[in-house]
């Protein structure tokens, strides 16, 4: 572990330190720096925003220094954030979306103006969201849409990877006595529901107008008496079965259970698994008081020595403690933040060499002890995370993080399985995807292929939609219009081509470069149906505006021609058909045509 000042210089540790995450919550590192040799060259000059590397590459930043005397000299108490929390803190979002997106969407808007990126295990349908960004951060909004999906995260490096759930049905098991003590199971009754009221199907923010009103009341109500919870209000929700199945988890869920225990590392002794990661499902034993349950590990308090050897474990089991419920929050976080962080993009083209960089890492820095099996299959098992599994036989080769129980990256005969598949070319007869994102020259996101439309993107906007009905037209989520085939309301059978405006389009135009030096295009055609572009209603023209006939709605036809008036001319003229009877306007005087004579009006009036 080292230390990094502002000007990026860095110091070797000698200390103690105690790293505490939780699934979707807090991460910190506490770090006791004691004024020994190593420690002594920065140990008055630590102070916030340093950062804190562990062994593991991960980088903290730091929040709180506090210093404290030790004989004549002082030491000093460290806390630090994970830097991830703290850049996506301090990092804000300006433009506001609404509309519907899809997750992977959703994050880009939130990773676009960091240096991360994300990548998404599993897949989600879209979601409607109102004023996403707008001023907000970065970590607020990450947390938004994670709490909208149910999903959870972990990160290594740069890389925020999102899954439904994290961890793994791993096959450790902490028993009392074996390698685990002091476990204290603790529930939660104080918002421990028993019925719930649900309103849906309303327009805007009027639930009191709500179409759809439904209730649940769980089993327990004539035991426990009648628990009321928030209701649910959500007027995007239209049907009965959606509403009663959120009330009956707001209902059912609403009790909360967690196991708190001291565990002890055992891989010294020949134990052959590792501790467990956040998320990991595992069994836990304690005879004296009843308990033998298959638990997730929910948070971990990890303290270890300068050395890397464990000295202290303390796991949360099942659901976060107490304690934790109320305390929860990302401390960097400007608004509070409580169930943080609690869905579907593929690594971005530009991490392309981050993915490369972090596997070779990983491959060049890893311990590994080798085993032949009685099968004869080559077993390589990590010597620091015995979890991590990798088996070749005859039949194939098998990457496994679960010791072994299951292989979700595997080569075989029947092809590559692959829970990430990463590539810089991929050559294929063909191709079954949910979503494919193209990326040009490796650094950007223009084009998107949905299996049913097209997208266009310009500076991560999008800017047009190609779709079975046409051609639509967008500025980022707000839709402009669309073109394309269609027919008459009511006359099926009537089909044409429209260039229709929306709601929320302003103008269309048709233009031209009056020079090759121009950088804009003069309208010539303007329909302006609000007045926005130009300030007056109605369609402007800038050129001349010929046809032969005009009509209104239920009269005669007027026609456009030319004639001459003594003579003279040709000039323009409005009349009949024949050009027997009209108008015509000749510089400064006006005539009126009849029976082929020209009169002018004041000749009439003498």
């Amino acid at each position: 572990m080292y230390v990094k000042d502002l000007a990026g210089n860095e110091f070797p540790t000698m200390a103690t330190y105690t790293v505490n995450d939780e699934i979707n919550g807090n991460m910190d590192i506490s770090v006791e720096l004691l004024p020994n040799k190593t420690n002594l060259q920065f140990l008055k000059n630590i102070d916030a925003l340093w950062e804190v590397v562990t062994d593991d590459d991960t980088i903290y930043k730091v929040v709180h220094a506090k210093p404290q005397g030790v004989g004549k000299t002082l030491k000093k108490t460290v806390r630090a954030i994970p830097k991830l929390y703290d850049d996506l803190n301090t990092t804000r979002v300006y433009e506001k979306y609404e509309g519907s997106f899809s997750i992977e969407e959703l994050f880009n808007i939130v990773f676009k103006p960091t240096d991360y990126v994300h990548q998404l295990v599993g897949s989600w349908t879209n979601i409607e969201i109102e004023g996403f960004g707008d001023g907000d951060n970065c970590l607020s909004m990450f947390q938004r849409v994670l709490n909208r999906i149910g999903a959870e995260f972990t990160f290594s490096g740069q890389s925020v990877i999102i899954r439904e759930k994290i961890g793994t049905d791993s096959q450790v098991m902490y028993r009392h006595r074996l390698n685990a003590s002091n476990i204290v199971p603790e529930i939660d009754a104080q918002e421990y529901w028993t019925y719930a009221r649900g309103f849906g199907d309303y327009e805007e923010s009027k639930p009191e107008e709500a179409k759809l009103k439904r209730t649940y009341t769980s089993p327990l109500a004539k035991l426990l008496g009648k628990r009321e919870a928030p209701p649910i209000k959500d007027g995007r929700v239209k049907k009965a079965d959606t509403m009663d199945k959120a009330l009956k988890k707001l209902v059912d869920e609403s009790i909360k259970i967690s196991v708190t225990a001291d565990l002890i590392d055992l891989r010294e002794k020949g134990y052959p698994y590792a501790q467990s990661k956040l998320g990991d499902m595992v069994t836990l034993i304690d005879e004296r008081i009843g308990l033998q349950e298959e638990v997730r590990v929910a948070a971990r308090s990890i303290t270890k020595d300068w050395r890397g050897k464990i000295l202290d474990l303390k796991f949360t089991f099942g659901s976060e403690g107490m304690a934790k419920r109320y305390n929860a929050k990302i401390n960097n976080a400007a608004k509070e933040i409580t169930d943080i962080l609690s869905g579907r993009k593929k690594l971005p083209f530009p991490a392309m060499a981050l993915e490369i960089q972090l596997v070779t890492k990983l491959l060049q820095s890893v311990q590994t002890q080798q085993t032949i099996t009685e099968d004869g299959s080559t077993l390589l098992i990590d010597k620091n995370d015995p979890n991590l599994v990798v088996l070749i036989n005859s039949a194939g080769l098998g990457v496994s993080d679960d010791g072994g129980k299951t292989f979700k990256n595997a080569i075989t005969g029947r092809g590559i399985l692959g829970d990430r598949i990463i590539a810089n070319s991929i050559t294929a007869d063909k191709l079954d995807a949910n979503a494919i994102t193209v990326g040009f020259n490796n650094n950007s996101e223009n084009i998107k292929l949905w299996s049913n439309r097209l997208e266009f993107y310009k500076d991560h906007r999008m800017t047009s939609k190609l779709t079975e009905d046409g051609m639509e037209f967008w500025y980022g989520t707000r839709k402009i219009g669309r073109m394309g085939e269609t027919g008459k309301s009511g006359s099926d059978s009537i089909r044409g081509v429209a260039l229709n405006l929306e709601y929320t389009g302003d103008y269309v135009t048709f233009g031209r470069k009056e020079s090759s030096s121009a950088s804009d295009f003069t309208p010539l055609l303007l329909i302006d149906p609000a007045g926005k572009f130009s300030g007056t209603k109605g369609v402007h023209s800038k050129i001349d505006f010929i046809t032969e006939v005009i009509k209104a709605p239920g009269g005669l036809p007027l026609y456009l021609g030319k004639t001459t008036i003594d003579g003279n001319g040709p000039y323009a003229m409005i009349g009949n058909k024949s050009l027997s009877a009209g108008i015509v306007v000749t510089g400064s005087t006006l005539y009126l045509i009849d029976g082929n004579t020209a009169y002018r009006p004041r000749d009439l009036n003498n």
